[in-house]
């Protein structure tokens, strides 16, 4: 029954976001997440990764060793590691989102990114959340907006 409700959460916050506009939008989209991730971990995971939040703005989550457990938009990341990983300025934004995680639990990062709607660099402002999911392990949950 947990599962069914996780499921049926996770795809209820993926529509009601689907057209978030704001910063607060996306901000009340990482939060619901994380809930999410400290109930059931694993079953958000699999909700996510199976295009639950396949919208823009969509929802990622990677490990503190920047391993990619969930994302939305490109499910085939999931266990890529992102160490390292920087945008076409230079920006390591992934590790930027890890120090303010793990420094303030939350945090804004702007970088730039491939938008999935429109195959071009476009700059992103990501907001990300430290969590301790449901099976202990410590997670960043982020979502963020492209601009227009």
């Amino acid at each position: 029954m947990k599962k069914l409700i996780c499921i049926i959460s996770l795809m209820m916050v993926s529509i009601h976001f689907a057209l978030a506009q704001t910063h607060d939008e996306v901000k009340e989209l990482v939060k619901q997440t994380r809930v999410l991730v400290e109930q059931n971990a694993t079953e958000a995971f699999k909700t996510i990764n199976k295009g639950g939040y396949k919208t823009n703005p969509y929802v990622f989550v990677l490990d503190t060793n920047l391993i990619i457990v969930a994302h939305g938009a490109s499910p085939e990341l999931v266990g890529t590691s992102r160490t390292g990983f920087k945008d076409s300025n230079g920006k390591d934004y992934v590790k930027i989102m890890r120090t303010r995680a793990l420094a303030d639990g939350f945090g804004w990062v702007n970088y730039m990114h491939i938008n999935p709607e429109t195959g071009k660099d476009t700059k992103k402002l990501s907001y990300v959340e430290l969590v301790t999911g449901s099976n202990g392990r410590n997670y960043i949950v982020g979502s963020g907006r492209y601009a227009k």
